[in-house]
């Protein structure tokens, strides 16, 4: 009995320092705990907006869906590519969303364009483009979202 005891004892004492540190990573987060719904929703927008503004990130993948550009997607210029090879599909840009709300009013799009990752084909694959806040963003399916960094210019050495 004393023996069962002292490795029960031997075994708490180990698992203490392992229990200790997966909860000492949450010890700087702050408690949402005890907020409402709607206080949890501004918090997570505002979270996501610090997320996408901060410099430690590369890029995001952005599910497929009509996104309002200022709200869910900071304006900025950005670089829109497929998200995995083997996609093709619809990107849209444009001011106004249809009567459904899921997708684009027709005489509001300025850009529409198809969209491949197949390197093989004459498809565009990657967008370039300004998103100005107040219009909307059409993905027709995941897409890898990085901030523009411009184009290499060719170094030319000349004699």
């Amino acid at each position: 009995m004393k023996k069962l005891i002292t490795v029960i004892l031997v075994l708490s004492l180990l698992s203490f320092p392992l229990l200790s540190l997966s909860e000492s990573q949450y010890e700087n987060c702050p408690d949402v705990s005890g907020l409402s719904f709607i206080e949890l929703m501004y918090t997570y927008g505002a979270v996501q907006r610090a997320m996408w503004a901060s410099d430690e990130w590369t890029s995001v993948d952005v599910p497929a869906g009509v996104y309002l550009i200022g709200t869910e997607i900071p304006a900025g210029h950005w670089t829109i590519s497929p998200a995995k090879s083997g996609d093709f599909y619809t990107i849209g840009y444009g001011s106004q969303l249809n009567t459904t709300q899921t997708g684009l009013e027709d005489h509001s799009i300025i850009e529409w364009l198809n969209i491949s990752s197949d390197s093989s084909d004459t498809m565009i694959h990657s967008l370039d483009i300004v998103l100005e806040e107040g219009f909307y963003l059409y993905l027709g399916h995941t897409s890898n979202f990085t901030p523009y960094v411009g184009k290499k210019l060719p170094d030319f050495h000349f004699d």
